[in-house]
C-alpha cells in the first residue's frame, strides 16, 4: 500500500460513545491496482528463479476480517501532519511514545514483527541516552 495522506485515525465529529466522547474514525484508502501489480511482480520473479508460480492472480481485491492496520500514527517533524516525532514521541506530550507498525509510512507485506522489533530497539537506545 502506498502512503495516502488521508489514511488516518481521527475522532469523529458526530459519533459519540455511551460516555458522550467522540469515537475513533478510521479512514483507509488503498488502490486495488497496486495489489494486483504486486502479485504480478511476485509471479514473474517466482517463474524467473524457477521456484514456481502463483496458482491464481487476483481479479479483484477485498479486505476480509482483520489484518495489519499500519500507518495510523504518522511519524514526522511537523505536528500538523504527523502524530509522533522521529523517535516515536507523541507531539506535545513529554513522556508518551508509540512504537509499532502504526508508525510505518506504508505497508510492504504482512508479518511486520522484525521491523517493529527494530523500532523498539531504536527507541530503547534513544531513551537510554536521554534518561539521566
Amino acid at each position: 500500500m502506498s502512503p495516502h495522506e488521508g489514511n488516518k485515525v481521527s475522532l469523529s465529529d458526530n459519533r459519540k460513545n455511551f460516555l458522550g466522547q467522540p469515537v475513533a474514525q478510521v479512514n483507509l484508502k488503498f488502490e486495488p491496482e497496486e495489489i494486483r501489480r504486486a502479485h504480478e511482480v511476485l509471479n514473474t520473479e517466482l517463474i524467473r528463479f524457477g521456484i514456481g508460480r502463483l496458482s491464481t492472480l487476483p481479479r479483484e481485491f477485498r479486505i476480509h476480517g482483520g489484518g495489519h492496520r499500519m500507518g495510523s500514527t504518522r511519524m514526522g517533524i511537523d505536528p500538523n501532519i504527523s502524530v509522533t516525532d522521529p523517535h516515536g514521541r507523541v507531539h506535545g506530550i513529554e513522556n508518551l511514545y508509540v512504537v509499532g507498525s502504526s508508525l510505518f509510512p506504508s505497508v510492504g507485506a504482512a508479518n511486520p514483527t522484525l521491523t517493529i522489533v527494530a523500532l523498539s530497539l531504536r527507541l530503547a537506545d534513544h531513551l537510554g541516552r536521554t534518561i539521566e
